[in-house]
């Protein structure tokens, strides 16, 4: 599988199974973490990275509009994309999660939307070679969370190859990476509180890249430009 990137060269897209199988496999290793948080992890890198595969797959039959919003319009009007199902395969995940930690249905619901909200968002910021591993990384590590040893592991792993644009994510990583920070954050979030809190900012930032660009927030600040373009080769 491959696609042709931001800059018009085709790049593999194997960087995304990949990252799902070296997270997936730190995860099973990782010593500490208990069985479900264990399990809630795994249920999310394969829930999400097999949703953004098919995506993957899938690639031409995307909406003509941008971002979830094209996506719903194109579904109103009766044509089913597959970033359509790509978001009922990744809201199935996050149920799959939140299932695994949480018996409460409130709580369900919003584990569930917390892991397909993160899905989305980190899909948002994979626009450019290390972005989204970078975004990733910084995630799990403030604060850091027990469930997210796995995917830091595989992401730090991954990162000089997508840099350096020998592979990309695709959908299948970035949507893997996503919802296994969402499951990490379920993790640590003891309380309700949190957890709503913990959604409502994603949701806050998931409507700030849908009405604008990440890549011009990103370009029109000095220290946020310097750390995304960091490690890339320059053109």
């Amino acid at each position: 599988m491959r696609r042709v990137n931001h800059a018009g060269a085709e790049v593999s897209l194997l960087g995304g199974p990949a990252l799902v199988a070296l997270a997936g496999a730190g995860t099973l290793l990782a010593p500490g973490l208990s069985r479900r948080a264990r399990a809630a992890s795994i249920v999310a890198l394969l829930g999400g990275g097999a949703a953004g595969l098919y995506d993957d797959v899938r690639e031409h039959r995307h909406a003509p509009g941008k971002g979830l919003r094209g996506h719903l319009d194109a579904l109103v009007s009766g044509n089913v994309t597959s970033g359509a199902v790509k978001a009922v395969g990744l809201a199935a995940t996050g149920v799959g999660v939140a299932r695994v930690l949480f018996r409460a249905p409130v709580d369900v619901f919003l584990g569930a939307a917390i892991v397909a909200g993160e899905a989305h968002l980190a899909n948002l910021f994979d626009l450019r070679p290390g972005r989204c591993l970078k975004f990733a990384l910084l995630r799990a590590a403030l604060p850091p969370g027990p469930g997210s040893t796995g995917m830091s592991v595989a992401a730090a792993t991954m990162l000089a190859l997508d840099l350096r644009e020998r592979t990309m994510l695709g959908d299948c990583g970035a949507n893997a990476l996503g919802a296994a920070l969402g499951a990490a954050a379920l993790v640590r979030l003891r309380s309700r509180a949190g957890r709503i809190a913990h959604l409502a900012t994603v949701l806050s930032v998931i409507a700030a890249g849908e009405g604008r660009s990440f890549s011009d927030i990103i370009a029109a600040d000095p220290v946020l430009s310097w750390l995304d373009a960091f490690g890339r080769p320059a053109r």
